[in-house]
């Protein structure tokens, strides 16, 4: 009998050999701020599953890439300040632990906070929901959906990014995977539904998905002879398909994704009616600029000019609307070189055309409120261009810029940049009436690499905050990661606490009344640390007068 049990316990040990107890034998860091990356390494972690998992002072975390040997976690926001311990449980046990100590998020001047992403870049714009719920998709497929402050609410692994992702008004997160768009809850990031372009075998998506004024989501895919694809197509927020058309001619683009669908009305005072795309499908002499009623019949179709850049990476093929429905676009072509075009959203026709003076690759252009269009050009120009076509004003300094974005209150312009190529990026705020340079937020350099702009940025709802996504240039392929950045644009003043740029004795009044408190994002609390203390209010005397 003792030797049949002794069988037993030699097969079992075997047997156990393949999923032996996890170690841990190192972390990233002795110190991270609540919702911040965490790399573990160790032994016998085994492969991603729903039973295993890690924990941070007995909360479970928010993981991405997971292996044998290393996984990367997310610290629980809900965490209290204070050292945890950090484990890993697989299906064979619970590993030993580590100390971490947890901080809070401490802003850096304009920058509120950044996130960082366990990928190489974050390529597509960030979406920013009612309720302030910014959603990025990185490029290794994972989607991170953060409140306002900063703090991790969840992950989804969507599937490589073919498309920006979009929100609707009930907060489901829409995004593009392959020939799929998936409809991720709020709440959690579980998957709600996902609707497949399998049409004659399905074709990628090359636009959108993108919630419309009305609610419904709007989608294009490749198509091609054979009816293979549906092109254009709207969806329900139940994820029914309402109506598809193919394009005439096919839409189709030669390489190129991310573009956003644009709406606009047909006429001026007209409400929003129809919607825009525009793609390379030939090459740099033909593309299209397609017009959609948002009811799924073709408008229009007309020649836009080559879209084929190398700065700008073909994302000149995304149109902007201005508020009386004239469509843009940016366009190159051999015998009129680099252009900003304008269409007349009835029928295509063009209505006018603006040739800088200094082409050599064109930006993507923006609108402001007051029709009023920015765009950049010959590497190092922002320029403004009035409705009628004519130049309103042009700067350069010589640094390069890229992806200019104008604020929902028409006040300033963002763009990204570098001082040259082969340098640390940087992020700017300029002026809508005369390109007068307001701020610069520098990006640096990440463990040796220089960090850059890489996503178009997106304003919140109210323009006071501008988010965008970053790459480190020459990165190791091992630890990849990125980040996504929160920048104040406004009237900024250390101490300045009501924000009215002037640091006075009401700043200093509302630091002494809350003189104690605890928490994230209080105005009073200067320095970032999550206590309004002495050091605050030191930060409140030194800067007394500051912008008065």
């Amino acid at each position: 009998m003792r030797r049949w049990w002794i069988g037993i316990w030699v097969l079992l040990s075997l047997g156990l050999g393949f999923a032996q107890v996890p170690q841990i034998s190192s972390l990233s860091a002795s110190s991270l701020s609540r919702s911040g990356r965490l790399r573990i390494l160790g032994a016998n972690f085994g492969t991603a599953s729903a039973s295993s998992y890690v924990t941070i002072g007995g909360v479970r975390c928010w993981t991405t890439r997971w292996s044998d040997t290393a996984i990367t976690a997310y610290v629980p926001e809900s965490l209290p300040l204070g050292t945890h311990p950090v484990q890993v449980v697989t299906p064979a046990g619970a590993s030993n632990t580590l100390p971490l100590q947890v901080t809070a998020r401490v802003r850096q001047g304009r920058v509120l906070w950044r996130f960082q992403a366990d990928a190489d870049y974050i390529y597509h714009r960030p979406a920013v929901g009612s309720d302030g719920t910014v959603v990025v998709h990185d490029s290794r497929g994972y989607v991170y959906a953060l409140s306002p402050d900063g703090g991790l609410k969840w992950i989804h692994l969507a599937g490589i990014p073919y498309g920006p992702p979009s929100i609707g008004a009930d907060g489901v997160v829409y995004v593009g995977t392959g020939a799929t768009v998936k409809a991720l809850n709020p709440a959690n990031g579980s998957l709600r539904w996902q609707f497949t372009n399998t049409v004659g075998g399905g074709l990628w998506i090359i636009a959108g998905p993108t919630v419309g004024p009305d609610g419904n989501i709007y989608v294009v895919t490749q198509a091609s002879s054979g009816g293979v694809g549906l092109g254009v197509f709207s969806l329900t927020p139940t994820g029914q398909l309402r109506w598809s058309n193919r394009g005439n001619p096919m839409v189709q683009e030669q390489g190129a994704l991310g573009v956003e669908i644009v709406f606009g009305p047909s006429r001026a005072g007209r409400q929003t009616d129809q919607l825009y795309v525009a793609f390379d499908e030939i090459g740099v002499s033909a593309s299209t600029l397609y017009a959609f009623r948002m009811s799924g019949g073709q408008q229009w179709a007309v020649p836009s000019g080559g879209q084929n850049q190398s700065i700008f990476m073909q994302r000149q093929c995304q149109p902007a609307v201005g508020p009386d429905g004239t469509v843009y676009i940016t366009t190159f072509s051999s015998s009129t070189g680099h252009q900003l075009n304008a269409f007349n959203p009835e029928n295509g026709a063009v209505r006018w055309r603006y040739t800088p003076p200094l082409g050599n690759d064109v930006s993507a252009p923006d609108v402001g409120s007051d029709g009023v269009i920015y765009f950049a050009h010959a590497l190092t120009y922002l320029s403004a261009v009035n409705p009628n076509g004519t130049l309103r004003w042009s700067v350069s300094d010589g640094s390069i810029l890229q992806y200019p974005i104008v604020s929902p209150n028409n006040q300033l312009i963002v763009t990204g940049g570098q001082p040259q190529l082969g340098t640390p990026g940087f992020v700017r705020g300029y002026s809508t009436q005369n390109g007068q340079l307001l701020w610069q937020v520098e990006l640096g350099i990440e463990n040796g690499d220089n960090q850059v702009l890489y996503s178009r940025p997106r304003f919140s709802r109210d323009g006071s905050v501008v988010y965008f996504g970053t790459t480190l240039l020459g990165q190791s392929s091992t630890d990849p990661y990125c980040y996504l950045y929160a920048v104040y644009t406004g009237n900024w003043v250390e101490g300045d606490v009501d924000g009215n740029g002037c640091v006075d004795d009401a700043d200093l009044l509302a630091v002494l009344f809350a003189f104690g408190q605890t928490g994230q994002g209080m105005p009073e609390d200067v320095n970032g640390d999550g206590v309004v203390d002495d050091a605050d209010l030191l930060a409140v005397l030194f800067n007394f007068g500051s912008g008065c």
